[in-house]
């Protein structure tokens, strides 16, 4: 039994260092090739830098210049230019000097870490930052590994009290319980739906029975 607790308590040791080191790695690219550093209508103005492309906005120039081939080529900084010529909106650097006021440009700071890619230098187009799946990846993660540390830890307090088979299983009683509520759930919610359908004579699933009130 104490062997058992003592494999638990390794893996909720284990569950929890995977689950600090993802959400740090997710929360430090967070920061990368973010608008907030941007810096608004300024132009890193020392020539013609490293080259120039077309590019849809800022966050896809900082992109650019944080993909393998760009960041290779030494490229550090950007500057969006989407006033000046079509085509070649982006303009990337490997310095931020010249740095001037100019309506409607953006420069920033590329990702520290090389953005892996396989295409051209142009990186894939972006419509949005990208910082809305991050979060998303990370709160599912963040959730998945707290599930594991309920139930591993659950499991270790009930070993320790001398719980057997399945009532180990933290809460078994409610998990047991858990698809009839939700059945009764489904029930609930759709009830008004249904007897809206009964009133104009549509079809309604067989053996269905509705909830008249909570």
């Amino acid at each position: 039994t104490h062997k058992m607790a003592d494999l638990v308590l390794v893996y909720v040791v284990f569950v929890a260092t995977v689950l600090l080191s993802v959400t740090s790695h997710g929360l430090h690219n967070l920061d990368q090739c973010s608008a907030s550093d941007f810096e608004q209508d300024t132009d890193y103005h020392n020539g013609q830098g490293l080259g120039h492309g077309p590019g849809s906005s800022a966050f896809d120039c900082c992109q650019q210049c944080s993909n393998e081939t760009w960041k290779g080529l030494g490229c550090l900084y950007f500057t969006y230019s989407p006033e000046k010529t079509p085509g070649v909106e982006c303009w990337f650097k490997d310095n931020n000097n010249g740095n001037r006021t100019q309506k409607g440009c953006v420069s920033g700071k590329a990702s520290s870490t090389p953005i892996t890619t396989t295409s051209h230098p142009k990186a894939p187009e972006r419509k949005s930052n990208g910082l809305t799946s991050k979060i998303g990846l990370i709160a599912v993660i963040a959730m998945a590994g707290l599930f594991s540390l309920y139930c591993a830890i659950g499991i270790m307090i009930n070993v320790r009290r001398g719980s057997r088979k399945l009532e180990v299983i933290p809460n078994v009683s409610f998990w047991g319980e858990l698809p009839g509520l939700i059945k009764d759930g489904l029930r609930l919610t759709l009830s008004p739906c249904i007897r809206g359908a009964r009133k104009r004579g549509l079809p309604i699933p067989a053996g269905f029975r509705e909830y008249d009130s909570l």
